[in-house]
């Protein structure tokens, strides 16, 4: 429901089976600390888990809420329809956590409000896709490292389609090694409100910076 809380605890480790997900209606909080890290991974004997999944009404009814601070996400995302993380119509914060050997999405965030700062995506075959989005996107690493795959470790799609500020800013992140023949460090298409500045992008095996579907980039 959409006005229960469930809140985890610093130190816990929470394992999701592969033909199951984690879904919120309400408002998970799992606000670890730097000694003492919450971990999300796979149920013991499955190579993946499922996904964390959030869910809320309208653009204008953000009843999910999903706060991550100081996690360790790994060997989820066993379907490649949904990220590790995943939510639509949802208030959702990121922070000071580690992604690491997903199978598919890592952050796959729809009509949703955002705050994604300061994580470390790495050994991932994709990275954080936002479609219709705003909020903030910074001082996050990535590191594809998968041998090649065409996925953008950075896309934007579409604009915030409620009501309020509609700007999606994409600052001081730092994206490299991704050397997929078509892959781009950062992809937007559609969307006329995200900000770029300040980023770091390396190693990239097609455009630094996508804008437009097939389009010219940087």
């Amino acid at each position: 429901a959409s006005n229960v809380v469930l809140t985890i605890n610093p130190g816990v480790e929470v394992q999701i089976h592969s033909n199951d997900n984690m879904t919120v209606y309400g408002t998970l909080r799992a606000r670890g600390t730097d000694t003492q890290h919450i971990r999300f991974t796979r149920f013991p004997g499955h190579s993946y888990g499922g996904c964390i999944g959030f869910h809320g009404k309208s653009a204008t009814m953000l009843t999910a809420t999903g706060i991550f601070d100081y996690c360790d996400i790994s060997l989820l995302s066993s379907e490649n329809t949904n990220g590790a993380i995943a939510a639509e119509y949802s208030g959702m914060s990121v922070s000071n956590s580690m992604f690491v050997d997903l199978r598919y999405q890592v952050i796959l965030f729809k009509f949703s409000r955002v705050s994604v700062v300061g994580n470390k995506l790495r050994d991932t075959p994709t990275g954080i896709l936002l479609t219709g989005c705003a909020g903030l996107v910074a001082s996050n690493s990535v590191a594809a490292g998968d041998g090649g795959r065409n996925d953008d470790p950075l896309e934007v799609q579409e604009d915030w389609p409620g009501t309020g500020d509609k700007t999606l800013i994409i600052e001081g992140n730092y994206i490299g090694n991704v050397t997929g023949a078509n892959a781009d460090g950062i992809d937007i298409n559609g969307t006329t409100w995200t900000t770029i500045k300040g980023n770091i992008i390396r190693n990239c095996g097609d455009k630094g910076i996508s804008y437009g579907l097939r389009g010219d980039g940087i």
